[in-house]
C-alpha cells in the first residue's frame, strides 16, 4: 500500500487548519455560501423530468469552483481599490485558501450525488439526502460560529436557526414548485 508524500499530507493539514481558523475568526461566510450554492444547484437541477445524478454532481463541483473564483476575484478587486495596491501572487494564494470553505462545503453534496450516479440509491433519494445533510451542516456552521465568537447557547441557536432557515427556504421552494 502506498502513502501520499509527506508534503501533500502537511499541505492538506495546513489547508484544513486554515479553514478552521477562518471559522474561528468569523471568515466562514464562504462555507455557508458554498453549502447554499450546492443546495441551490441540486434543487434547480432536480426540476428536470429525469435528473441525472452524475450531471448534478458535475454541476455542483463546477459551480462551486466558479463561485470560489468569482468570490476570490471580488475580494481581491475590492482590496485593490481600497488599498490602491494590486494583489500579489501570495495574496491571491492566501485569498484562495481563505475562500476554500466554499468548495469544501460542497463536497458532501458532490459525494452523495456521485454515489447515486454509481447506483447506490436513486437520484430522487440523493436530492433529499443532499437537502437533509445540507441543513444539518448549515446548523453545524452556525454552532461553530457561535462557539468561535463565545455567543453561548442562545447565539448558537440563533445563528444555526438563521442558517437552517435560509437552506429550508430553498428546500421548501423545491417542494412547492417541483410537485
Amino acid at each position: 500500500m502506498t502513502t501520499a508524500p509527506a508534503g501533500r499530507h502537511r499541505r492538506g493539514t495546513r489547508l484544513l487548519t486554515r479553514s478552521w481558523q477562518n471559522v474561528r475568526s468569523g471568515r466562514s461566510a464562504a462555507g455557508i455560501y458554498g453549502l447554499l450554492i450546492a443546495l441551490s444547484v441540486v434543487t434547480a437541477l432536480s426540476f428536470k423530468k429525469e435528473p441525472d445524478a452524475g450531471v448534478m454532481a458535475a454541476a455542483v463541483a463546477a459551480t462551486s469552483v466558479v463561485f470560489w473564483l468569482a468570490h476570490m476575484h471580488a475580494h481581491l478587486v475590492a482590496e485593490w481599490i481600497r488599498t490602491e495596491n494590486p494583489p500579489t501572487r501570495a495574496r491571491v494564494r492566501a485569498e484562495g485558501v481563505d475562500q476554500l470553505p466554499m468548495i469544501v462545503s460542497a463536497v458532501p453534496a458532490w459525494m452523495i450525488l456521485t454515489l447515486a450516479d454509481l447506483g447506490l440509491f436513486s437520484t430522487g433519494a440523493a436530492v433529499w439526502i443532499v437537502a437533509v445533510v445540507s441543513l444539518v451542516l448549515l446548523a453545524a456552521w452556525g454552532i461553530a460560529l457561535a462557539r468561535a465568537a463565545s455567543l453561548g447557547v442562545a447565539g448558537a441557536v440563533t445563528i444555526a436557526s438563521i442558517n437552517v432557515g435560509i437552506g429550508a427556504l430553498i428546500v421548501v421552494l423545491k417542494a412547492a414548485i417541483g410537485h
